[in-house]
Parts: structure tokens; C-alpha cells; sequence
């Protein structure tokens, strides 16, 4: 998804409670390394979707996938990210 570069990081985000585990740290950075740095199009299934800077298109089984985890650990990680308002989110025609 993403194509390189660098992300900045604030001095002290491992100390936040919403990443109390490595693998939530990694599950965050995951997500950061993966969102789109400048506004770019997608195909989202036959439909062209346009992703701004930080967003990114993603459904709950690749997330799975991608970090090893189960369907509910990933939802209940998502769901404290949004709770710590770090994190928004918008579903498509179906979430997997």
C-alpha cells in the first residue's frame, strides 16, 4: 500500500495505554507504514475510491491476516483505537 518514506513519531507513543503490548505497538506501526502519505486512487472492488493522506482501505480479514490475530482481537483493538480517538473509521459495501 504504501510506497516509502519515512513517518514521524512523537517522543513517548509506546507509553500509551492503548498499546499496553508489543503486539499492539506492532499492529499500530502496521497501520501508520500502511496509510496513504498523499491523496491517491484505488480499486475497491470494481469501484474507484479515492484515499486521502492517512487513509487506508483495508478489510477486518486482511487485518487478520496481517497481524496474526484473531477476528474479535482485531475488533476489540480497533474499537480502543477509535475509543482513544486515534483512529476513525468508514465501511464500504461489506466488512470481512
Amino acid at each position: 500500500m504504501s510506497s516509502g518514506g519515512f513517518i514521524k513519531l512523537h517522543r513517548g507513543w509506546r507509553d500509551n495505554p492503548a498499546l499496553d503490548s508489543a503486539e499492539r505497538r506492532d499492529a499500530w506501526l502496521w497501520l501508520l507504514e500502511n496509510a496513504c502519505w498523499k491523496a491517491r486512487r484505488f480499486n475497491n472492488r470494481g469501484t474507484t475510491v479515492t484515499l486521502q493522506r492517512g487513509q487506508l482501505c483495508v478489510t477486518i480479514r486482511q487485518l487478520c491476516e496481517a497481524w496474526g490475530w484473531s477476528k474479535g482481537n482485531v475488533e476489540r483493538f480497533l474499537t480502543r483505537l477509535k475509543t482513544e480517538t486515534m483512529i476513525g473509521t468508514e465501511s464500504g459495501r461489506s466488512e470481512e
